[in-house]
């Protein structure tokens, strides 16, 4: 037993060592305020899209077409209170054996690092992902939270194919000191102010730029975007959605008054209430375009009304907060007799205010455009439905995983 403890010191020691070796040139520290934490990556790291909720951000570093390091951030709410980041891990690790595309995983070495003055657990781990000999150097800490009352633990990775193994613990050191934690805001008291990666439609009708720290999935109409409210316990309460559909030749003023004529009724069947906040002309991917912005909330009961019992009193709590919507649609010319293509960036808030809403939108819209017509491309007023984005490997719900490189 005292051999064994003398090797894990020792280990320990040449794991540090070895994160602590030659600095690296950083980029610019990139704050992530709904996950309340800001850090730098490596110079030559691009920005990657995310597609789970509780991935805060990722980039990769290319040679050619070819990933050769990636540092990815996940951030989790935790509700065992008495839980370590070195409990944490462990149980985080063991759960990677129900991930079909992992094989092979092995714990080559553990130690304790300092990430934002908080105790980390640091590991350094090797695995075969869909074939591909892999290793990855990875620190778990974990932050209290006052109000509300919460525990949030960060998975910090970086990983590289296994004939770099040697980078992975200094670019892991590197990163470590540029940490900081921040205070934790909720997404709708936040307006996008940076776009990252590029998610093109792989029908090749369009391409949106996602706002940094948002992740994105795909749909049989369009794309999907939102952010994570770690402060409610992960809800999207801020989310975006790119439409395209085929529709009947028309203004776009008339397809605006639809969309709003379907909400009215959607929301009276709903005992609530749509009330118009603004309708402007608009420019979308160089068209002209409109935006209405609406409100979806509770039917207020009348001062004049009966003391309601604490029974409905509950059962209005338990109502659907206000929800404001922003619009920006368009539609392409069509020839006479032809259906026309039409294209919707829809944003939903839950909470938020109308200047900020559209802001974020108008933010959002910067980073849309509208595909080149090219050969394997979808004509422009075809009717199939654009197809989902590419897969993307999925761990177990609440696990990080170690991600492709590139992917």
């Amino acid at each position: 037993m005292p051999n064994r403890r003398i090797a894990a010191v020792l280990a320990a020691v040449l794991f540090s060592a070895a994160a602590a070796g030659a600095e690296l040139p950083m980029g610019e520290v990139v704050e992530f305020p709904h996950a309340g934490i800001a850090l730098a990556i490596p110079q030559g790291h691009r920005m990657q899209t995310v597609n789970e909720p509780f991935d805060v951000m990722r980039a990769a570093a290319f040679e050619g077409n070819q990933p050769v390091q990636a540092v990815t951030l996940s951030a989790l709410p935790v509700s065992q209170v008495a839980l370590s980041a070195e409990v944490l891990a462990d149980a985080m690790i063991a759960s990677q054996t129900n991930n079909l595309a992992i094989r092979n995983l092995q714990v080559l070495n553990t130690a304790t690092m300092k990430v934002a003055e908080l105790d980390g657990a640091a590991k350094l781990l090797s695995y075969s992902f869909r074939g591909e000999e892999t290793v990855a150097a990875t620190v778990y800490f974990v932050r209290e939270l006052d109000l509300p009352k919460m525990r949030m633990c960060y998975v910090l990775t970086v990983e590289a194919p296994a004939s770099r193994k040697s980078d992975v613990l200094p670019a892991l050191g590197e990163v470590v000191k540029t940490v900081g934690l921040i205070a934790v805001r909720h997404p709708v008291d936040l307006v996008a102010s940076q776009l990252g990666p590029v998610v093109a439609n792989p029908q090749g009708r369009f391409s949106v730029r996602l706002p940094l720290g948002w992740y994105a999935s795909g749909g049989a109409t369009g794309l999907s975007m939102a952010q994570t409210d770690y402060l409610l316990g992960g809800l999207p309460t801020v989310s975006a959605h790119v439409v395209y559909s085929v529709v009947e030749a028309g203004s776009v003023q008339e397809r605006m008054d639809q969309c709003l004529e379907a909400a009215h009724r959607a929301a009276a069947a709903r005992n609530l209430q749509v009330r118009l906040v603004s309708r402007q002309n608009v420019k979308l991917a160089g068209h002209d375009a409109c935006q209405i912005v609406f409100e979806q909330s509770a039917k207020t009961q009348p001062a004049s009304a009966p003391q309601s019992s604490p029974a409905t009193s509950q059962a209005a709590a338990s109502l659907p907060p206000s929800v404001l919507i922003v619009q920006r649609s368009f539609c392409l010319p069509a020839a006479e007799g032809k259906k026309a293509d039409s294209f919707s960036l829809v944003l939903v808030c839950q909470g938020a205010s109308p200047e900020a809403a559209t802001a974020t939108m108008d933010k959002i819209a910067e980073g849309f455009q509208l595909a080149q017509p090219g050969p394997g491309t979808a004509p422009a007023t075809s009717s199939a439905p654009a197809g989902p984005l590419p897969p993307h490997e999925a761990a177990p719900q609440g696990t990080p995983a170690p991600q492709q490189l590139g992917g």
